[in-house]
């Protein structure tokens, strides 16, 4: 049988590659420049934050998250922030500040799009594609008849992303799955225990 990381499952079910990480941060800068134009900082104070951002682009989309929803209210967080009774003018470095936050949906749109034109993805964006083609008729992963033929075994998990909970759900509600879950009765069962808190909301969930 052929033994995936999670990852690397999510990976094939995307279609989609994922490069190297210094490959995508210099490509992440290339649209970050072409986003910004002359206000682009220089490289060596980019990827100071930059691979933050992508690590919070990385749970966005693991999480399925909603981004417009999410980068316009991180932007009205912000801007209240700074906000002042007295209406005093807001400094250089404050003004930046906004722009910043406020760019962030931009940023992610067009790094989000530019990877998918080469067919390419960092993990997460992987894993949100995964769960567009799996809920997509015309991908043929739906079907049972698709390339996933064979009974799959998803082995070990305890905390799973909604992304890897939508994928295993599908193939669970298709009869080509089973979940060997990562755990034993005694924190399944006692509901004090924290540590069965992810396990007993899986084992509620119809299809797991």
């Amino acid at each position: 049988p052929k033994i995936y990381y999670i990852d690397e499952f999510m990976t094939e079910l995307s279609g989609v590659t994922v490069p190297e990480p210094l490959t995508m941060l210099f490509d992440f800068y290339h649209i970050y420049k072409k986003t910004e134009g002359e206000n682009a900082q220089p490289l060596e104070e980019f990827i100071r934050w930059a691979p933050v951002l992508l690590n919070d682009f990385n749970e966005i989309d693991s999480y399925c998250a909603d981004p417009v929803q999410l980068f316009n209210s991180l932007n009205e967080i912000r801007a209240i922030e700074l906000w002042n009774p007295e209406f005093h003018e807001l400094s250089e470095f404050q003004k930046q500040y906004l722009h910043f936050w406020k760019s962030l949906g931009k940023l992610y749109a067009e790094f989000s799009e530019h990877l998918k034109q080469k067919k390419q993805a960092y993990q997460g964006l992987a894993y949100r594609i995964a769960v567009e083609r799996i809920r997509n008729p015309e991908s043929g992963i739906q079907n049972p008849e698709s390339g996933f033929r064979n009974q799959i075994l998803f082995i070990g998990f305890n905390a799973l992303t909604k992304a890897e909970e939508i994928v295993i759900r599908h193939f669970a509600g298709l009869g080509l799955a089973e979940i060997f879950w990562d755990a034993d009765s005694y924190y399944i069962d006692n509901q004090n225990q924290e540590a069965g808190k992810f396990l007993r909301k899986y084992i509620a969930l119809p299809g797991l």
